[in-house]
C-alpha cells in the first residue's frame, strides 16, 4: 500500500493524467499547443471567446431565473385577485 504514502499534490496530478489520456484529449492538447506555437494570436483569440462564452452563460443563468422569479410573482398577484374575487361574490 505504497500509494498511501503518496502526497495530495501526487494524487492531483494522477488525477489530471488519468482525464486528458484519451485519444480525443491527446489531440486537443497537441492541437493546442501547435496553435499556441504557429498563431498565438488564433489562441488567445479563443481565450477570449471562451471566457466570452462562460460569461454569456451565467448572465442567460442569472436573466432566466430573474424571469422566472418574475412570473412567479404574476401568477401569485393573480391568483390572490382571483380568491378575493371569488370571495366578493
Amino acid at each position: 500500500m505504497s500509494w498511501l504514502t503518496q502526497t495530495a499534490c501526487h494524487g492531483a496530478h494522477c488525477s489530471l493524467i488519468n482525464f486528458t489520456v484519451t485519444r480525443r484529449g491527446l489531440e486537443d492538447v497537441l492541437l493546442g499547443e501547435l496553435v499556441a506555437a504557429e498563431r498565438p494570436e488564433l489562441e488567445e483569440a479563443k481565450g477570449r471567446l471562451v471566457m466570452s462564452i462562460s460569461n454569456d452563460k451565467q448572465q442567460l443563468q442569472v436573466r432566466g431565473k430573474e424571469k422566472l422569479n418574475i412570473l412567479q410573482k404574476n401568477l401569485q398577484e393573480r391568483s390572490y385577485g382571483i380568491v378575493l374575487a371569488c370571495r366578493v361574490s
